[in-house]
């Protein structure tokens, strides 16, 4: 052990690489760690940081790959960027009450931390925060905490629960990517935004829950989740970017709202059987990958650029182009609204055909309307 006396700061790089040390206890006097103090320090397993340190610096317990647990004195309130990335075998950490900030990096491939328990004023989670630390099983954020970095818990891949804070606005990029053990995250109910490939590759998350006030699902966001078999889009959303179920092979329902007015069309590019539903007066859109009229992602492209226009001139235009009659999708554009003059006047054009596919099928029903729709 080494043991230093009536020093108020240990200074920065002062032992760099150090391979002599494996325990060291600072004076009471210390006040100050400084940056890199004891980067590379390989061989040190226990460090006391007495109570009145106020100050750890950036990168201060970089790479101490055999440093096996740490806690910290009440007075620091910020990890800073790096302070203990790269300390595989860290195990434990105690974190004080007073922590606010987690800087980026702060906890960086602690691969051997599993258990974490954050301090209930914490407001900030830096990128990265917490990224490949692979035996981490479960986080639970205190509600005060505003900021989640991108990557925060990139990699974690033992992650098999995650509570995230309930003021969280955005979850960044990458938040949670490559957490192949997710089972189940809750997210915060003022969350507005998912951010690029924030869930991506997630191959155990089979139900995700989203908050009433989201707004927008960015690039990505859901990619590669495998097992998510049904999710329930808001009203409040306004925007669905490229791709953002893209691998998500047993997706089976989408529910969403009018006012979802702004979606890729690649959304229905990737599942096998999808189900779209808006609301109460809805239009449904059945694709099954078992039924041979469906086996082109072209008329299902036309169909869904069908289904989102807005404009009776536009949507006409989209309609025309649709090869295989779009009578052949069952419930594809049968509309409860069954004022829509396009819809009306292709039954009108096609009405025996439509009429002798729905009865062939002994779909009487919408058979029974449709001859009630071209009275």
């Amino acid at each position: 052990m080494i043991y230093l006396k009536q020093i108020d700061r240990v200074s920065a790089w002062e032992f760099y690489q150090n391979r002599e040390i494996t325990s060291f206890s600072l004076p009471e006097t210390v006040r100050c760690i400084g940056s890199h103090a004891f980067y590379g320090c390989r061989d040190m397993e226990n460090i006391f940081i007495p109570a009145f340190v106020s100050s750890l610096g950036s990168g201060a317990f970089m790479n101490c790959s055999r440093l096996r647990e740490v806690t910290l004195p009440a007075k620091i309130t910020v990890v800073r960027t790096d302070s203990f990335s790269g300390c595989y075998s860290l195990s434990a950490v105690e974190f004080p009450d007073t922590m606010r900030a987690i800087g980026d990096r702060g906890f960086y491939r602690c691969a051997n931390l599993q258990d974490l328990h954050l301090p209930p004023e914490l407001k900030k989670i830096g990128n990265s925060a917490f990224e490949r630390c692979s035996r981490l099983k479960s986080v639970k954020m205190p509600d005060s905490v505003h900021i989640l970095g991108s990557r925060a818990f990139c990699g974690c891949w033992n992650l098999g629960m995650a509570r995230l804070s309930a003021n969280i606005k955005i979850i960044r990029k990458w938040a949670f990517s490559d957490c192949w053990n997710l089972k189940g995250v809750k997210l915060p109910r003022e969350l507005l935004d998912i951010g690029e490939e924030a869930f991506s590759n997630c191959i155990s998350l089979k139900k995700i829950i989203l908050p009433k006030k989201l707004k927008r699902i960015q690039k990505r966001a859901f990619m590669g989740c495998s097992q998510l078999k049904k999710i329930i889009i808001p009203a409040s959303v306004q925007r669905i970017e490229e791709d953002a179920f893209l691998c998500c092979e047993n997706l089976r329902e989408i529910a969403m709202n009018d006012r979802t007015f702004c979606m890729d069309e690649s959304i229905l590019s990737h599942a096998q059987l999808l189900h779209l539903s808006k609301n109460q007066n809805h239009l449904e859109i059945m694709l099954d990958s078992e039924n041979p009229d469906f086996s082109e992602q072209h008329e299902r492209k036309l169909l869904f650029r069908f289904w989102m226009q807005k404009d009776e001139f536009t949507r006409r235009i989209y309609f025309k182009q649709i090869r295989k009659p779009a009578y052949k999708i069952p419930l594809a554009v049968l509309m409860t609204d069954e004022q829509d003059s396009v819809y009306k006047n292709y039954i009108r054009e096609n009405f025996q055909a439509v009429t002798q596919y729905l009865y062939a099928r002994a779909d009487e029903e919408n058979g029974a309307r449709i001859m009630a729709l071209c009275r």
